[in-house]
C-alpha cells in the first residue's frame, strides 16, 4: 500500500506559478503649474501578484477602520526589499479585466517575518 506523504507544516503555498496577475503601484501628488487642483499619479512599483478574496482576518481589519468599503481585495506580492515600501498613501492598480476600472487603496499591510519572502496587502475600493 503506498504511503500518503503530507505537506510540511507551515510551507508557503506561494511560489511563482502562483504570481501571475501583473500590478501596479502608484503615488499621488498634485499637480505643478496654475491648476493645482489636478492629481499626478506616479508609478512607484510594478509587480506580479497571487490576488485572492479577503480572509475572514482580512474582514475583521477592514470592520475596525473609519471608512467601510464596498470591496475588497488581498494580493501577496514577492518582497521587495529595498526597491519599494508599500505605504497606505499609495495606489494599486489590478491589471485584470474584471478590475479595469478600479484603483484600489492599501488598507494593511503584513510582511512575512519568518520566511521573508512576500508581503501581504489588503487593498479596498470604493
Amino acid at each position: 500500500m503506498p504511503m500518503i506523504t503530507s505537506q510540511k507544516q507551515g510551507k508557503n503555498k506561494t511560489h511563482n506559478g502562483t504570481l501571475r496577475t501583473p500590478v501596479t503601484f502608484y503615488a499621488c501628488g498634485v499637480a505643478n503649474g496654475l491648476d493645482a487642483r489636478e492629481n499626478v499619479m506616479s508609478v512607484k512599483y510594478e509587480a506580479f501578484a497571487e490576488c485572492y478574496a479577503p480572509s475572514s482576518k482580512d474582514i475583521e481589519i477592514l470592520k475596525n477602520s473609519s471608512v467601510s468599503p464596498k470591496r475588497s481585495l488581498t494580493i501577496k506580492i514577492r518582497e521587495p526589499m529595498a526597491d519599494y515600501r508599500p505605504g497606505n498613501k499609495h495606489r494599486v492598480k489590478v491589471r485584470d479585466a474584471r478590475f479595469a476600472d478600479i484603483f484600489w487603496d492599501i488598507a494593511d499591510i503584513r510582511p512575512d517575518l519568518t520566511q521573508n519572502e512576500f508581503i501581504t496587502i489588503l487593498l479596498k475600493g470604493d
